[in-house]
């Protein structure tokens, strides 16, 4: 038998191809900026529904319009409220294909506000999406007869029908649609991107088809099958994933008829690359695609690895492994924390998945009366969620920087290709060792958090000795902007594991609401609460606080951290709580704070009449910039250099207030609903500022 050749000048074109594609993707996802055919001012939109989703108080659905014979997608929302039922009603008749004219307004999506967390914006850019629309008024809607349309519309109205819809719809149509809790749970453990349709899926809808198919001869049994997975790669929109699951079959078939018909060889591996760096060409934003990165580590890492062991468990152990190295950097920028018996898990949930739960998905979907067995096989991976969770070992791993990720790779790389155990130490070596880079920054930083209409001051010491958080913010009007999580994703970022300490001015929501979520997932060391009469909210804080054994502490002085001292200035007890707010000045590498919580003007009169305050170099406004605070006798008296407000974009207050931005005209204000986040470095010789504006 004539051995197979391999060529040379294919390497060195997959060499090649890989890098421009990956060159020229960066460049046209980064530096060739797409533009939106609005200009934001539009009132109208005609579009055709290409996807819709019924959430608790709205309707979203993705509108596919047209202007001047261009194509652009648009997120349209329908508020709903519990007494509109008819309005309820009539959305829930849409249908994937109907065209339909809506009247509202164009919204820009906002970026992360709060450093190193999801952005929003960016996640819509790469799908070539601009604006978000918020609906008035439906004008008309007209049903489609396109039979492409009324297919896509059947596969997902089907999957809803069924009991366990959550779990057919991810599984089968691609889409998240099981309960928060269970998805997070899923997160904590490693395993949810088992439930995102990946290459895994493709492949076992492949073999189903070839098992269907096997009396067919070989040719025309692939064509059949490629057929197929094109037809069901369209319904589901070409997610990346799954157009890249596609390209590798298709490349695989040809280049094995290659292999055999002219003695060719060529490596699965490059073959794999020739497809990704085809796609990229092709869209370039599938570059910034999760879905699209994770299914092209793994494979790539499992490929290459190509592991000959044939005991089921140690296999089974070393392909999670390996996938884990390829993907862990990509993991920790999505959640800054890993699972330590992760391999462990996926041990167990990749066969329960990929072998019972996925065809069994399959199965009822085309015959509903398989129904209970669906049922039992859910209430089994929820069984095993919950029993997994309790044993978890979760690591904080922060923020890598570009350079750790190259030398990272590099490692992993020759882990792959030589499997030495030095290089598997080196590893481990890596993942200890560069965490403590965030202890060696010699910079004080505060942060005033974008966290809505709310309150959230974050105070870092050097080397991050010392952690502060005053007020956790809780009021939120738009869930994919922000969420509690976000505080915690951003402490982890930065390699903060724990707060030193916690403190609440006063018991309004919107600035002690986060608490309860923060107390439940990070260390805290104490909490401390305001003067004044304890209400509803504290007392709940107070029963979870001793429950997990929190020291707490009401109506202090002082509290002293490190070469620095918190001033509570106590003038007394008041009737509301916004007066009995805690009042901190503090002195930072030299230069004053001072944060007011809700506190007004009335309380400001008896801060400037019991304490000697002047020059202050920070003021964190009172009450949002309210008009029932900062009094022009108190800024006057204080002459702050700079004003943080911290406000919501266009919230129902009218916060800032004119009158209060009047009175701090000879002030640097700083606004957290224009500017995000606010970050202030002070080291021994200038201060610094930085926004992530929205």
């Amino acid at each position: 038998m004539q051995k197979s050749k391999t060529i040379l000048p294919f390497k060195i074109f997959i060499f090649f191809l890989v890098l421009f594609s990956f060159l020229t993707s960066f460049i046209r996802c980064n530096y060739i900026f797409k533009t939106s055919i609005y200009n934001g001012n539009e009132e109208l939109i005609t579009g055709t529904i290409i996807d819709y989703k019924m959430l608790d108080t709205k309707y979203k659905m993705t509108i596919l319009t047209n202007k001047d014979n261009i194509s652009e997608k648009v997120i349209a929302s329908i508020y709903l409220n519990d007494n509109d039922s008819n309005l309820r009603k009539k959305v829930s008749d849409f249908k994937i294909g109907d065209r339909i004219i809506l009247n509202g307004n164009l919204n820009k999506p906002l970026n992360n506000t709060i450093p190193n967390t999801f952005n929003y914006q960016k996640y819509l850019y790469y799908q070539k999406i601009y604006y978000l629309f918020t609906v008035k008024e439906i004008m008309s809607i007209e049903n489609s007869s396109n039979l492409f349309y009324k297919l896509q519309d059947f596969l997902y109205k089907r999957c809803e029908m069924i009991d366990e819809k959550g779990y057919l719809t991810m599984l089968i149509y691609g889409k998240k649609n099981i309960d928060a809790d269970t998805y997070s749970y899923l997160q904590d453990l490693g395993v949810v991107h088992l439930f995102a349709i990946s290459g895994l899926h493709i492949s076992i809808f492949t073999m189903l088809l070839e098992a269907l198919l096997k009396k067919i001869k070989m040719g025309p049994r692939n064509f059949i099958i490629i057929i197929f997975l094109i037809i069901y790669a369209s319904l589901l929109g070409f997610p990346a994933s799954v157009m890249r699951a596609l390209m590798m079959f298709i490349f695989l078939k040809v280049f094995s008829f290659l292999k055999e018909k002219f003695k060719m060889s060529f490596k699965t591996y490059e073959i794999m690359l020739l497809s990704t760096s085809i796609l990229l060409i092709i869209n370039p934003y599938f570059l910034y695609d999760t879905g699209f990165l994770y299914s092209n580590l793994c494979t790539f890492g499992l490929i290459y690895y190509n592991d000959k062991t044939k005991n089921y468990f140690l296999k089974s152990l070393k392909t999670t492994y390996i996938a884990t190295l390829w993907s862990l950097p990509l993991t920790v920028s999505l959640n800054y924390s890993y699972n330590l018996l992760t391999p462990l898990f996926n041990i167990v949930f990749v066969p329960f998945i990929s072998f019972l739960l996925y065809p069994i998905c399959l199965i009822t979907f085309l015959f509903p009366f398989f129904l209970p067995v669906l049922k039992i096989l859910i209430k089994l991976l929820e069984l095993l969620t919950i029993v997994f969770t309790k044993v978890s070992i979760n690591i904080i791993l922060p923020k890598m920087s570009i350079i750790v990720i190259i030398i990272y790779y590099i490692n992993v790389f020759l882990i792959t290709k030589y499997k030495k155990i030095y290089y598997h130490l080196f590893n481990i070596l890596i993942l200890i060792i560069y965490p403590y880079g965030y202890n060696l920054d010699d910079n004080l930083k505060v942060y005033y958090l974008d966290v809505s209409q709310g309150d959230a001051s974050l105070i870092i010491s050097s080397k991050n000795r010392e952690v502060i958080l005053i007020d956790t913010g809780g009021i939120t009007t738009d869930k994919n902007y922000y969420t509690a999580k976000n505080i915690l994703k951003f402490l982890h970022s930065i390699d903060i594991k724990k707060i030193d300490n916690l403190i609440i001015s006063h018991g309004d929501f919107d600035h002690i609401g986060n608490a309860f979520y923060l107390v439940d997932n990070i260390k805290i060391e104490k909490v401390i609460l305001n003067c004044g009469e304890v209400n509803d909210l504290e007392n709940d804080l107070i029963k979870i606080l001793t429950k997990n054994q929190i020291k707490y502490y009401t109506c202090i002085k002082e509290l002293n951290i490190n070469d620095n001292k918190l001033s509570f200035l106590q003038t007394g007890k008041y009737d509301n709580e916004n007066d009995n707010s805690n009042v901190i000045y503090t002195e930072l590498n030299g230069y004053k704070f001072m944060f007011m919580g809700d506190a007004s003007k009335l309380k400001e009169e008896d801060i400037i009449k019991k304490y000697k305050l002047a020059k202050i170099d920070f003021l964190k406004v009172g009450h949002h910039g309210s008009k029932t605070s900062s009094s022009k006798e108190f800024i006057n008296k204080i002459n702050p250099k700079y004003s943080i407000i911290s406000v919501g974009r266009k919230n129902k207050y009218g916060h800032p207030n004119k009158e209060t931005l009047k009175v701090l005209k000879d002030s640097n204000v700083y606004r957290t609903d224009t500017l995000g986040t606010i970050e202030v470095k002070i080291n021994k010789t200038e201060v610094t500022f930085t926004n992530y504006s929205p």
